[in-house]
């Protein structure tokens, strides 16, 4: 899948720098060679040839522009020269015609980048050629737009899969505890008293005591203990006590 849209975003920048690369030779820009001095070898501001290499420095040619010579009909030609040093001698031996100047004005459009070298090669009794007098120029082609850099698309990381988050268990209900109920306080049970009056010491309780049967002599023996402190009384008076 990532290779997939990886080459089909490579084939959309492919085809964009090709509709690039037409449209720059179909509406590239047009550049006036000289600007409104345009080509010639007198320029009427200075009373003297124009200054092509100032001029030159300052513009930006690319492939798919046009350059554009302008001049009066017959009185001015364009020639191309191979190399820097066939420009810097004015070497018309070596230099190719591209119009001789019946028109007025010529037309030219870069293929590829370089240094492009144009001249004048008419001729001025007792001075020379043009391109000797300073008609000629040196222009500098750029390729174009630069290709733009294709970053990698990188795979997206798929996401971890999870384990099922299993559903929570209820917490059982709580049964509301109750207070304690305190325990019964022990019951002593207190036993029934009977009537003082019915009760003989040192008899059980509950147990019916035999009324005393009257003693023959009873009279007797009650009278015993005084017969008997009576004769304490004696014998403690006889000895001497």
């Amino acid at each position: 899948m990532a290779t997939t849209l990886f080459m089909g975003r490579k084939c959309c920048y492919v085809l964009c720098l090709i509709f690039i690369f037409f449209l720059q030779q179909t509406n590239g820009a047009t550049v006036q060679v000289g600007g409104a001095v345009g080509w010639t070898n007198f320029d009427l501001a200075t009373s003297g040839p124009p200054d092509y290499a100032t001029w030159a420095s300052t513009q930006s040619l690319t492939v798919g522009d046009t350059l554009v010579f302008t001049f009066a009909p017959q009185y001015h030609n364009v020639y191309s020269l191979p190399t820097e040093a066939a420009y810097g001698s004015c070497d018309q031996a070596v230099a190719t015609e591209l119009t001789d100047g019946t028109t007025g004005s010529y037309s030219w459009a870069p293929t590829k980048g370089g240094i492009y070298y144009f001249a004048c090669f008419k001729l001025v009794e007792g001075q020379g050629t043009h391109c000797e007098m300073g008609q000629k120029v040196a222009m500098v082609v750029k390729d174009g737009v630069a290709a733009p850099t294709i970053a990698p698309v990188v795979a997206p990381i798929p996401a971890p899969i999870l384990p099922p988050v299993a559903a929570p268990v209820p917490a059982p209900a709580l049964v509301p505890i109750s207070a304690p109920v305190p325990a019964p306080a022990p019951v002593t049970e207190t036993p029934a008293l009977a009537p003082a009056s019915s009760v003989v010491p040192g008899s059980v309780v509950g147990v019916p005591v035999p009324a005393p049967t009257p003693h023959e002599n009873a009279g007797v023996l009650s009278s015993v203990p005084a017969w008997t402190a009576l004769f304490l009384l004696s014998a403690l008076v006889v000895l001497g006590i």
